[in-house]
């Protein structure tokens, strides 16, 4: 999913070429899971490449890691509309809630001079297709300057009703920015499943027989093991044996934090003969995340109250260790670039207690081990790094453990890990899920099943405007985009999703929620 990481900022614009007319401003927040899929849906319907203008902060690859983004063009009858649409990204559940509550988020101010000047300047026409190029775009900065207001839509990785029911495991401290009298987790998850939300989407594919709306598409999930092949001292016989997790060890996995390696075991005799005593710990996305969600359901265990999730510390990386206060600019864990291959995990606990959701520091869980990382890139760096075998140091090691070695695995979208179908990437060994890897063809049969449909919601109260605007970008979405990875193309290697079939389903089985039951749609 390539969540950012640092500047969750993305500002797009549908607009004449003076943004001084009059304007509908639109605000969006969420899960960045379908990110790529959202822009180039977004800029097409802007009149497309050679009219739209854009630039953007971040990485020097348009779709893959834009951190703010200013496109400019026109829409709707004779392409005089004038919309200016605004984004804060800020993972699933956090973006549910501000949309459901309400709750006002910082987004730039579109009236800054300096960014009226950025997106009138040179060399901004998009003239390269969605697969990634930077010619016919400049990289500028945006003016600091920002407007406090509620969002009118958001993307997510799971189901509204999902999001609630996580949190109401929530704490609620003081007294502030939520709305109405809310100050615990059931009032919360109450006034989510309440609130007005409406699925973006109004054409097939999304919409199916007999509904409103539908989905936007099929976000598919992947356990991995960290990179054990670059790790020091790393025990004789277990690099190559672990290829598969299984439901059972995935729910003792999330419930406990660990489990040994020998129940990643095939035959029994495969790893080595201390494996009873040497542990995997589980790496893990934070309370805003979708991905989580997911990964709790798939093993049948719903968004349980106290999961236990582990955060690494390293020599020549970044260190983990402490949860900065969490702003409306900065995810919640603040672990923009930590670990990688060229890190060595010298030590790993669970994180600490405290969590809080991005957008709203009253909102806790003060509970150990309960916090993870804030976007899925920082997951799969986190499991690339080696692990130096031989001094790796953790404070509550489980009874019985060699206290020489240990393993880390953890779940993220494909788009993160890299290859959709099982293998090695980022230096990650991608793992099959009961057996079955993940693919277009295992989820679309109903064999792979750690997936879960991709939403866009807003308020039925919206405005005709926004309602306009999110059906059109839902459809293009689904109908175009779907299948597009991080880097603009639609690469079955690492997409942002699998296309729904023409009843709004993901093929021959669908489901009504994560993790449940399968109901055949044949």
């Amino acid at each position: 999913m390539n969540l950012l990481k640092t500047l969750t900022l993305g500002l797009l614009a549908v607009a004449l070429p003076s943004m001084a007319s009059a304007q509908t401003v639109i605000h969006i927040t969420g899960s960045t899971a379908f990110r790529a899929p959202t822009t180039c849906a977004i800029v097409t319907g802007l009149g497309g490449i050679g009219t739209c203008r854009a630039i953007w902060t971040g990485s020097s690859t348009f779709l893959k890691g834009t951190s703010s983004l200013l496109a400019n063009g026109t829409i709707g009858s004779g392409g005089t509309a004038t919309v200016i649409v605004e984004c804060n990204w800020t993972g699933s559940l956090a973006g549910v809630v501000d949309v459901a509550t309400q709750h006002a988020l910082a987004f730039p101010d579109e009236t800054n001079s300096t960014n009226i000047a950025a997106i009138n300047g040179s060399n901004t026409l998009v003239t390269t297709n969605f697969t990634g190029g930077t010619s016919g775009f400049i990289s500028a900065g945006f003016a600091t300057t920002s407007t406090t207001v509620a969002p009118d839509v958001c993307m997510s990785d799971a189901f509204a009703s999902s999001c609630a029911k996580a949190l109401s495991t929530c704490t609620i401290t003081g007294t502030g920015a939520l709305t109405g009298t809310i100050t615990t987790g059931t009032q919360l998850a109450a006034a989510i499943n309440a609130a007005p939300l409406r699925e973006a989407g109004s054409s097939s594919p999304i919409v199916g027989a007999g509904t409103a709306a539908g989905y936007l598409g099929i976000v598919p999930f992947q356990w991995a093991m960290g990179n054990m092949s670059g790790s020091v001292a790393t025990p004789s016989g277990t690099t190559t044996s672990i290829t598969n997790i299984t439901q059972q060890t995935a729910a003792f996995l999330v419930k406990t934090g660990f489990a040994p390696l020998s129940m990643f075991s095939a035959t029994g005799t495969d790893l080595a003969s201390t494996d009873t005593t040497e542990f995997v710990y589980l790496v893990g996305r934070n309370e805003d995340s979708g991905t989580r969600i997911d990964a709790f359901a798939e093993p049948q265990l719903g968004f349980i109250a106290n999961p236990s999730q582990y955060f690494l510390t390293f020599s020549g990386g970044a260190n983990t260790s402490t949860i900065p206060v969490p702003t409306d600019y900065v995810q919640i864990g603040g672990n923009s670039a930590v670990g990688g291959t060229a890190s060595l995990v010298e030590s790993f606990n669970p994180w600490t207690s405290g969590s809080t959701l991005n957008t709203e520091s009253r909102i806790t869980w003060n509970l150990s081990g309960h916090g993870g990382y804030a976007g899925g890139g920082d997951v799969a760096s986190v499991l690339s790094s080696p692990v130096d075998q031989a001094n790796v140091f953790n404070t509550s090691s489980p009874a019985g453990e060699n206290a020489g070695n240990a393993y880390f695995i953890g779940y993220l979208a494909v788009s993160d890990s890299g290859a959709f179908n099982n293998g090695t990437s980022k230096g990650l060994n991608v793992l099959t899920y009961d057996g079955v890897a993940a693919s277009t063809v295992g989820i679309q049969n109903g064999s792979y099943s750690f997936w879960s449909y991709e939403h866009m919601y807003y308020l039925s109260t919206a405005s005709t405007a926004v309602q306009t605007f999110a059906n059109t970008a839902a459809n293009n979405i689904a109908t175009t985009f779907v299948s597009f990875g991080s880097s603009g193309t639609s690469s079955s290697t690492a997409p942002s999703g699998v296309k729904l079939l023409t009843n709004g389903t993901a093929g021959a089985v669908k489901r009504t929620i994560e993790g449940g039951a399968y109901v055949l749609n044949y």
